[in-house]
């Protein structure tokens, strides 16, 4: 087993016919990482497979350049960098790297990861890729809850004031679904606000 899939079969799914995708890989390596911790399995049994799906998850058949900086691909490349994707992959990369007993790697993709992070700003709103979908309202609190996890994994205020901001777009939620539901009207592959995103 040199990556974990899942399988599609039948239907129209970015991940059918045998595609891989990076989040797959970094929910199993924490998956398995647990069994390991919890005597499920014997950790020794299961460490190649996860080495595997670690190289791939950091392989260039998942991880993007974008502006400079490396971006772990929910699906696989070219892709449209979707943030909920991305950091559940940094999520695996964290565990694998804890059991490692070095950060440097987790590091390297968490600076990255905010460095990328006013993109997917649209003033109190997040936006769902870096393709300018506009996130859904389900999104937009799991993006709120995803900053509030990597501010306890990190200890870096970026994620905390990320997330407080992004709180603030929820008495708004009326005015983006609104916008979202323009955009999806419109068929519009981007709701560029940047304009207003330098003001606020």
């Amino acid at each position: 087993m040199s990556t974990i899939r899942y399988e599609f079969n039948g239907v129209k799914h970015p991940l059918a016919d045998g595609k891989a995708a990076g989040m797959t890989q970094g929910l199993a390596i924490s998956f398995l990482l647990r069994c390991g911790h919890w005597q499920l399995v014997d950790i020794k049994l299961i460490t190649p497979n996860i080495q595997k799906a670690l190289s791939f998850m950091l392989s260039d058949s998942i991880v993007s350049q974008k502006w400079g900086y490396k971006f772990i691909e929910e699906f696989y490349v070219p892709g449209t960098s979707i943030l909920n994707g991305s950091i559940f992959t940094l999520y695996g990369l964290y565990d694998y790297c804890r059991e490692s007993n070095d950060m440097n790697l987790f590091k390297i993709y968490i600076d990255d990861l905010k460095a990328l992070l006013p993109r997917y700003r649209l003033l109190y709103w997040s936006y769902y890729d870096l393709g300018g979908t506009v996130a859904s309202c389900f999104y937009h609190r799991l993006h709120i809850d995803m900053m509030e996890v990597l501010y306890k994994l990190t200890d870096d205020k970026i994620f905390l004031e990320y997330a407080q901001r992004w709180k603030k777009g929820l008495h708004y939620s009326c005015v983006f679904i609104l916008i979202k539901a323009f955009q999806k009207c419109l068929n519009l592959k981007k709701m560029d606000m940047s304009f207003a995103s330098k003001v606020c």
